[in-house]
């Protein structure tokens, strides 16, 4: 049997016979009585025989990266310190992992609008933040509060939630 029929095979067992693939797997008897935690761990180890492990050489390697990754930061400096010339000891390389917009963001350069007690108001999205009448502002929400005057998500208020 290969290992798509073996693990499709597990869809139709229950609790009683997935405990008993367990320890046929394992070796030894299951600590958990979720017949969907079962499936999903008697799947993998099925998968993990066949296909094999993470090596320990790729298992040091990703530790290492790990490590050099928790040395960057990740904010950029205060700007209220202004390095001197040549002052390189407080340099910094500031990037992201992650991008820093939520998903439901359109992509920078768009324009959010809505009608508000009569005006239109529009929200212009950048790639460090939100604009809204020449000042920038970190976050949709912030930019709402001030457009409103009173704390709203700022998703909400533009029906993009």
């Amino acid at each position: 049997m290969n290992v798509r029929q073996e693990i499709a095979t597990l869809d139709a067992m229950n609790l009683r016979q997935l405990r008993e693939k367990h320890r046929e797997v394992f070796g030894s008897p299951p600590r958990s009585g979720n017949a969907a935690f079962l499936r999903k761990r008697i799947a993998w180890q099925i998968q993990a025989k066949e296909v094999g492990t993470v090596t320990e050489e790729l298992d040091s390697l990703a530790e290492g990266m790990a490590q050099d990754i928790e040395m960057i930061r990740h904010r950029a400096p205060r700007r209220n310190r202004r390095p001197t010339e040549g002052d390189v000891s407080n340099a910094t390389i500031s990037f992201s992992l992650r991008p820093t917009l939520d998903r439901r963001v359109p992509m920078p350069g768009s324009v959010l609008a809505r009608e508000y007690r009569g005006r239109t108001v529009k929200v212009l999205v950048k790639h460090t933040g939100f604009e809204y009448e020449g000042k920038e502002y970190r976050s949709l929400t912030a930019a709402v509060k001030a457009i409103t005057g009173s704390h709203w998500n700022g998703f909400n208020f533009f029906g993009i939630a």
